[in-house]
């Protein structure tokens, strides 16, 4: 499968030669990450013409989102580009489980679920996500940052010109964590100071341009994999 194969970071490592010069080494992968996203935005256009004089109903509806049929699509996804990613309908609720959550957010979430109606990947504060209903008013990635410092996208799904729900992807920090804001999600909910900071250094931050590469390849495996359902 494609997905597979496209493993981020295994590019060369850049190295500074003895005058002193950086080499910028290229990096395959976003080049590959292009191509794909370009492969499956092909399909999904071909899959909104098909169903674009098609009235979706609301049991066709529950059957293009049933989270076990997405389960495999976003697992790879996930594992590969070292996300979180989830399915989210257009009411917001979370379908399925989250696919390999982070452990920051792990770690914050497993001490207090997020409550009905919030954004399930923000950690602070309540009420201020806004980003799955913005993707689906828009038709466009959206990208948000916690006051936590934890990043992620929302990408609109849609069929035959209908919305149909939201991919969420990210729990990663967009660059080195700071402190103060994890000392208040730890005391909001209810967790070790040190154990929070310990899990946050240890992930490696994603940057925001690296981030929404992986955002529009998922936006285009997203409408190819619902087109083909």
């Amino acid at each position: 499968e494609l997905l597979w194969r496209l493993e981020p970071g295994s590019g060369p490592i850049a190295r500074r030669p003895a005058t002193g010069f950086r080499v910028n080494a290229p990096n395959p992968s976003a080049n590959f990450a292009n191509e794909t996203a370009e492969i499956f935005r092909e399909e999904a256009a071909l899959a909104e013409e098909e169903h674009s004089y098609v009235e979706v109903s609301r049991e066709w509806r529950e059957e293009l989102l049933d989270p076990k049929g997405w389960h495999r699509v976003l697992h790879t996804f996930a594992d590969t580009m070292k996300l979180a990613v989830a399915l989210i309908d257009t009411e917001g609720r979370l379908l399925g489980k989250c696919q390999n959550p982070q452990p920051t957010w792990q770690l914050a979430r497993g001490a207090s679920p997020a409550l009905e109606g919030e954004c399930p990947f923000c950690l602070a504060p309540p009420g201020f996500c806004r980003a799955a209903g913005d993707a689906l008013r828009t038709g466009k990635v959206v990208t948000v940052v916690d006051h936590a410092g934890l990043a992620h996208v929302a990408v609109p799904l849609s069929l035959g010109g209908q919305q149909m729900g939201t991919l969420i992807a990210g729990q990663v920090f967009t660059h080195y964590p700071e402190p103060l804001p994890l000392q208040r999600v730890a005391r909001d909910f209810g967790i070790s100071r040190q154990e929070l900071w310990q899990q946050a250094i240890q992930q490696v931050p994603v940057a925001r341009a690296t981030l929404q590469l992986y955002a529009n390849l998922l936006l285009s495996l997203g409408e190819s994999f619902l087109g083909q359902r």
